[in-house]
Order: C-alpha cells, then structure tokens, then sequence
C-alpha cells in the first residue's frame, strides 16, 4: 500500500503539472500576468513537490490514512478536476 504522505505528494504533484499545463496554454495565446501567475505558481508547486516527494520519508506530511489525508487528496482531486475543465471548455 502508498505511504499517505507519498500519496498526497504525488496529488500535489499532478496539480502542480496541471497549473504548468494551464499556465502555458493561458501564455501562449496571449502574455497576460494572469497566466504568467499561474504558470510560475505551477511551476513552484511542481518543483517544490518533486522535491517533497524526495523527502518524504523523513518528513511525511501524514502518517496515516485518515480525515487530513482524504481531505487534502479530495480537495487536490477538486481542484485538478476544475483545472481540467477549464482547459476543455475553455
């Protein structure tokens, strides 16, 4: 079974990827600081998870399955959910 704090960081890290995705494809129709943002925040977030999921054995964000870990990968799962509709639809 996946760790719990190896979980989370692998769901950060595919949301990390999804703002880099949405960022670069804001950036590339138009420069906007919007898009900028989103893709410099994406790719702070996808950096510094690589780097989390490097370390997470000696410092787990969680320790166990329980109401912290289901939120943080429900909350992930929302969010990445948003981003790609965005991308598709919009």
């Amino acid at each position: 079974m996946l760790h719990p704090s190896r979980a989370v960081t692998l769901a950060f890290l595919c949301l990390g990827a999804s703002f880099v995705v949405w960022g670069a494809s804001a950036v590339s129709e138009q420069v906007t600081l919007a898009g900028v943002v989103v893709l410099v925040g994406g790719a702070g977030m996808l950096g510094s998870t690589l780097y989390r999921l490097v370390r997470s054995e000696s410092n787990p964000i969680v320790t166990e399955y329980g109401r912290q870990t289901y939120a943080l990968l429900a909350g992930a799962a929302i969010f990445a959910l948003g981003i790609v509709l965005q991308l598709l639809v919009g």
